[in-house]
């Protein structure tokens, strides 16, 4: 499933836009924006468990993303609740592959099918969730925002002319980078996909 060509690094140069995300991640009371207001990201992961991770989640991730991941922090940091882990933090814990599946499950038992290279990694809490879309291959995906209690026909108002990729799932950044960079700003970020 894994190709390791099949996500390249681009020409563009994350550093600051990492040091940026570092910095927040690492000061009590803004990891995130509505986690508890003293809790910092989590340690950062192994290249190697990170590799484990992507072998679960049968998806190697974007170069931004897994430098977040053995940089930064395994989650914990970021919008909302923060970036979900990519390895389990302790037996309750759900993350990415665990998350990615769950979907599929639960989208195999209503017969619908949930869309290949969808894969959740953000949490706003009440399972809504932003989704990076792998489908498009890019070092610099964009973002999708599912909200698991949106009808088809409110998913169809929210797209905005862009196609369909599944009820729920609508366009929430036209970039992991952008996306990164509205949170490190202090741009409303909640609310954005709805309007």
């Amino acid at each position: 499933m894994l190709s390791p060509n099949r996500i390249r690094d681009t020409t563009n140069n994350w550093d600051d836009l990492i040091s940026a995300v570092a910095k927040l991640a690492r000061t009590s009371g803004q990891a995130t924006t509505d986690g508890p207001p003293f809790d910092i990201a989590n340690a950062p992961i192994s290249i190697e468990a990170l590799e484990k991770g992507e072998q679960q989640l049968g998806f190697q991730l974007p170069v931004l993303l897994r430098r977040l991941y053995t940089e930064v922090g395994n989650g914990g940091f970021g919008p909302g609740y923060g970036l979900l882990s990519m390895l389990p933090l302790s037996s309750v814990d759900r993350p990415v592959p665990s998350y990615y599946s769950s979907l599929q499950t639960a989208c195999a038992r209503r017969q619908e099918e949930w869309p290949t290279g969808v894969v959740p990694f953000n949490n706003w809490g009440s399972l809504v969730l932003s989704c990076l879309d792998l489908k498009t291959e890019s070092a610099d995906p964009p973002i999708l925002r599912f909200e698991p209690n949106m009808s088809k026909a409110d998913t169809l108002d929210c797209l905005k002319k862009r196609p369909f990729r599944g009820t729920g799932l609508i366009p929430e950044s036209d970039h992991l980078s952008a996306w990164l960079e509205d949170w490190v700003s202090g741009t409303e970020m909640f609310n954005r996909p709805y309007s």
